[in-house]
């Protein structure tokens, strides 16, 4: 498994929304989601691996190796502590995280990432509408809208 797969599974075991882990570890929600999105690698700012290292409860290393090893080498349990200790169970009963894709003619379009993108422009995001044919994706936030370019 790869960073950005590892970061979006420990995010949804969790139940937190980018934002959530962007504020908690003092990155930018661009920046996180540029991460979880496979756009960025945390090269130019290492220390992100142990900031979310320490946030997730594993190691850097775990982060850094594309192998999915839980053993010694890898994931450690959940980090001890107040913000570990609030979750527990409530998120692992949580339904499996939904993945949406859409398809225009041979282009594939992933409605996560351009959430994402739509969320790092202003974070108050109520609507989003795709619009393939147009190329553009509209949004609504705060009684406000905007667009940006799809592909």
């Amino acid at each position: 498994m790869i960073f950005s797969e590892k970061l979006r599974k420990l995010r949804l075991e969790q139940g937190l929304t980018r934002k959530a882990v962007a504020e908690q570890t003092g990155m930018s929600i661009a920046t996180y989601s540029a991460y979880e999105d496979g756009k960025r690698m945390p090269k130019r700012n290492p220390e992100n691996y142990g900031k979310l290292a320490a946030f997730f409860g594993c190691t850097p290393e775990y982060l850094k190796n594309d192998s999915d090893d839980s053993g010694a080498s890898g994931k450690p349990g959940k980090a001890s502590g107040k913000r570990a200790s609030g979750r527990g169970k409530a998120a692992q009963a949580s339904p499996a995280p939904l993945r949406m894709e859409l398809q225009f003619g041979e282009q594939a379009i992933d409605v996560d990432a351009i959430a994402a993108k739509a969320r790092a422009l202003d974070g108050d995001i109520t609507d989003l509408y795709i619009k393939p044919e147009e190329n553009a994706v509209y949004y609504v936030a705060g009684g406000k809208s905007g667009s940006f370019g799809l592909f």
